[in-house]
């Protein structure tokens, strides 16, 4: 009778357990597009409940034999690649800094990998996608209000775009988490079309043009080629997976005439992507005088690629990778650059720096290696989700700040490991 009382106790306490676990999951994923310095705590929080349950000392030798454990905490490989990396670095106070950023992408694949399989079902994984899309229309309220605020207490001028507009986020971050949040909802609806009534459709097609617009109110140039590439992504989907092929000439005229008329509403994305189409003419030298973004990217990249041909193998460390730019930043004269310490501004680059070609490649695997499986199990939201990733790291150091690392790895472990990544499922994503 005790043997029982005691294993009744040990159930309810680890039931308590999970549902602290999923909560925190709902809190991360609202509050990452809302306010950001509130995700530290909740990740802490996450942790603490991990070690004072303290069923990873039985759990964790499962994960070198069940495949699917395995898997997920192989995401962690980068990170472990990351804390090698610092043992040959001579800047071992940035190199601390670094990896205590990146943390997140070693303890999200942990904590995944020694879940139980009843923490998250149908329901709940709908749900806190639901949460984000929440998140962002909340974060998208609070930047306008602010915007408000701005033009008619201060006058500021363009209050309502660029980064007057995103004062809390980078530009390209938020604008990142919103074309995520387009791509949860059109996956809820092409998968769900004919089950919703006009008026579900409605509203959430209300949504999407709301989330569009804020996007080109960003006026970030990696944030419209996502959501062009959601677009894309997403006709394709319908027409040559779900056979809807008049829903997807549909879509083909009305993203169009939404581009065009986007293009047209706001003028200071054309700028912006006129003068960057300018600054690809320009040689090095009169890149120099060119504060744009675009210029300093091209400048950045050229820059280094001459420090990855020098460490080629191995990488310059966890710790020097920023010492090493800034050193080429004074050789090259490049002193907009050096003052405002900018990063390769490219994760490919960044890493490549950082850890060699093994770390290239290792970045690389973790992008498509889950992307083709997740294509083979029929998720598409997951495969998106990859593709804007990787789309967005071509011109951002994502996983070299919190807004960046957070996001990516929290939903690559959720969605790999809700079975999304794993169990061969029809169409699995949010039904």
């Amino acid at each position: 009778m005790t043997g029982i009382l005691g294993m009744d106790k040990i159930s309810s306490r680890h039931i308590i357990h999970q549902r602290i676990f999923y909560y925190c999951c709902i809190a991360l994923v609202f509050l990452l597009p809302v306010y950001g310095r509130l995700i530290p705590p909740i990740i802490a929080v996450m942790t603490m409940n991990w070690l004072i349950e303290g069923r990873f000392v039985k759990i964790f030798p499962q994960i070198f034999k069940d495949p699917r454990k395995w898997w997920t905490f192989s995401f962690s490989l980068i990170y472990l690649l990351y804390l090698v990396g610092l043992l040959y670095s001579s800047n071992f106070q940035y190199g601390w800094f670094d990896l205590e950023i990146k943390l997140s992408l070693f303890l999200f694949p942990l904590l995944f990998s020694t879940l139980d399989e009843s923490v998250f079902d149908p329901a709940k994984i709908k749900f806190i996608c639901k949460m984000f899309v929440l998140g962002c229309f909340t974060g998208s309220i609070i930047l306008l209000i602010h915007a408000l605020f701005s033009k008619l207490l201060y006058n500021t001028e363009d209050s309502f775009v660029y980064s007057n507009l995103s004062w809390s986020f980078h530009p390209s971050y938020f604008a990142t988490y919103l074309a995520f949040a387009i791509a949860i909802i059109a996956d809820f609806v092409f998968l769900n079309y004919n089950k919703m009534t006009v008026q579900a459709r409605a509203g959430l097609m209300i949504l999407v043009l709301f989330f569009f617009a804020i996007v080109f109110l960003l006026s970030s140039k990696a944030g419209i080629g996502s959501l062009i590439l959601i677009t894309v992504l997403y006709i394709l989907f319908v027409m040559f997976r779900k056979k809807m092929f008049r829903l997807g000439i549909s879509l083909i005229i009305i993203s169009t005439l939404c581009f065009y008329a986007a293009f047209n509403l706001f003028p200071y994305v054309v700028m912006r992507i006129t003068k960057s189409n300018t600054i690809t003419t320009l040689n090095e030298s009169s890149m120099r005088s060119d504060t744009s973004s675009t210029s300093e990217r091209l400048v950045i990249w050229k820059t280094s690629w001459e420090i990855i041909k020098q460490h080629f193998i191995f990488g310059v460390g966890t710790g020097d990778v920023k010492d090493e730019l800034m050193k080429k930043y004074k050789e090259k004269n490049l002193q907009a650059l050096f003052e405002h310490k900018l990063n390769t501004h490219n994760q490919y680059l960044e890493t490549f720096i950082a850890l060699g070609i093994i770390g290239f490649l290792a970045l690389l695997a973790m992008l498509i290696l889950p992307g083709i499986r997740a294509i083979r199990t029929g998720n598409y939201l997951y495969f998106v989700f990859l593709m804007i990733f990787s789309f967005n790291i071509l011109v951002e150091s994502m996983l070299e700040i919190q807004a960046g690392v957070v996001f990516f790895a929290f939903f690559n472990s959720f969605f790999f490991w809700t079975g999304n990544g794993w169990v061969k499922l029809p169409y699995n994503s949010i039904k």
